[in-house]
């Protein structure tokens, strides 16, 4: 498989051109925010795909509601409910914080307050993303009235074993209506879980073990300064 890929604000997007057409990758919040306008070939679909890494907690040189803000009011500007919002959010949702025993910080409170405003849902509910830590910050977030298109979701080993998992969402695009709403068909979904599932968690897994690879066994820091090089 050829891949084509991107970078903006400090977010890679890889896609099989094969599949999707970029319209468009444009920075939404300078180094935090980036989203990509995409066509899905077969359907016809098009997509709005927002990239975020937002600032560690309690970091104070960075104004994160500031960033929130700046994402809440290019999704609403576009006026489209075709998203999806994926990342490292540094930010857990109330329900993951109150099952984990913890105490909400400010982060989250902005958090679960734009999962609210835009009427959006986690695809990770059940697990933690960051295995260190035992924590939630990392997600792939869809709108409520897309999540009967949301037909997998999970998270798998990442490049370090107890550092941030990948997050893996599947969405089936081929539609059919049927009483009042369009469903994904049953046709697609067991072609997509049956013949692609295991492939593209076989190819990210191998990509992310290419990037260790590169990174050796220096610092965070010192690693991505030398990945990037490369």
């Amino acid at each position: 498989m050829e891949y084509s890929a991107k970078r903006r604000a400090g977010i890679y997007y890889v896609w099989d051109p094969t599949k999707l057409a970029v319209h468009g990758i444009e920075e939404v919040y300078t180094s935090r925010v980036a989203r990509a306008s995409i066509h899905v070939l077969d359907s016809g679909t098009e997509i709005e795909v927002y990239g975020v890494y937002m600032p560690v907690r309690d970091n104070k040189a960075e104004k994160t509601e500031e960033i929130w803000e700046a994402l809440t009011q290019d999704i609403t500007e576009r006026g489209t409910r075709n998203f999806i919002v994926n990342g490292d959010f540094n930010a857990e949702t109330e329900a993951w914080i109150s099952r984990s025993g913890k105490t909400q910080k400010e982060e989250d409170v902005i958090y679960q307050g734009f999962l609210e405003d835009l009427n959006l849902v986690a695809s990770i509910t059940e697990d933690c993303t960051f295995e260190r830590a035992q924590t939630q910050m990392d997600n792939i977030l869809v709108p409520i009235e897309l999540i009967h298109n949301l037909i997998e979701a999970h998270v798998t080993t990442g490049v370090r074993e107890k550092d941030h998992k990948l997050v893996i969402a599947a969405l089936a695009w081929e539609m059919k209506e049927g009483k009042g709403e369009l469903r994904p068909t049953r046709r697609y979904t067991d072609k997509f879980l049956e013949k692609h599932w295991l492939t593209y968690e076989r190819i990210l897994q191998e990509r992310a073990n290419e990037i260790q690879e590169k990174m050796g066994n220096k610092r965070p820091s010192d690693k991505l300064k030398k990945y990037n090089k490369n």
